[in-house]
C-alpha cells in the first residue's frame, strides 16, 4: 500500500497505473481496494481506461470517497476490455481539495471476467 498527500491541481502529479495482461477480451468488473489507514480524500479520481461499445478506446473517471471505506474493496464498474495489456486504471493525487488537507491510497485494483452462463436447452 502507498499513500500521498493530496493536492488540489499540478503540472507534476504523482500517479500509479494498474495494467494487467488479460487473458481474454470481453467484459470485466473493476474493483479498487482502499485501506484501513490513509484513505481520506473524499474525490480520489480513477480513470478506468477500456473499449465502448463501438470498439474504440475511451475512459471513464470514478470519483470516489476513499474515506468510506476501511479495507474494503469498492466496484468502480464494468467494462469491456480487449485482450492483453490495453486496458488499464490510473489514479493520481489531483483531487481539487486544498493542498495537504487529505491523503490518497494508492492499492490494488482487481479486474474480474464477467460470464454469464446459460443453461442448455432440451427439448
Amino acid at each position: 500500500m502507498r499513500y500521498i498527500g493530496n493536492m488540489s491541481s499540478t503540472p507534476y502529479p504523482n500517479w500509479a497505473t494498474w495494467r494487467p495482461d488479460l487473458a481474454y477480451q470481453g467484459v470485466y468488473k473493476v474493483f479498487a481496494f482502499v485501506p484501513a489507514i490513509h484513505g481520506t480524500t473524499t474525490n480520489a479520481r480513477y480513470v478506468v481506461h477500456h473499449v465502448n461499445g463501438s470498439k474504440h478506446e475511451t475512459e471513464t473517471v470514478v470519483s470516489v470517497n476513499q474515506s468510506m471505506y476501511d479495507d474494503a474493496w469498492f466496484d468502480l464498474g464494468t467494462y469491456r476490455f480487449w485482450d492483453g495489456l490495453y486496458g488499464y486504471v490510473y489514479l493520481d493525487n489531483i483531487t481539487g481539495e486544498p493542498n495537504g488537507t487529505k491523503e490518497l491510497s494508492f492499492d490494488a485494483i482487481k479486474f474480474v471476467q464477467f460470464r454469464m452462463f446459460l443453461p442448455a436447452i432440451r427439448e
